[in-house]
């Protein structure tokens, strides 16, 4: 049920832009923890933007009323 709710209604489960977004921000700020020859902090740096631009698109997806 709750997976045609988001196929077909674009609705969002709370909390998954976040999870979506540290997911990616982590291997991206690995990619650039690597690029810097900084292990130790690409994935901090991604993890943060991540969270913030997750936070964000939750935060847009409440305010239309799309959380499930």
């Amino acid at each position: 049920m709750t997976k045609h709710l988001q196929k077909q209604h674009k609705l969002v489960t709370k909390g998954q832009y976040i999870g979506i977004g540290m997911a990616i921000g982590v291997g991206t700020g690995t990619a650039l923890g690597a690029a810097l020859d900084n292990a130790s902090i690409g994935p901090v740096i991604g993890t943060a933007i991540g969270l913030a631009i997750g936070a964000y698109l939750d935060n847009k997806a409440k305010k239309e009323g799309r959380v499930i």
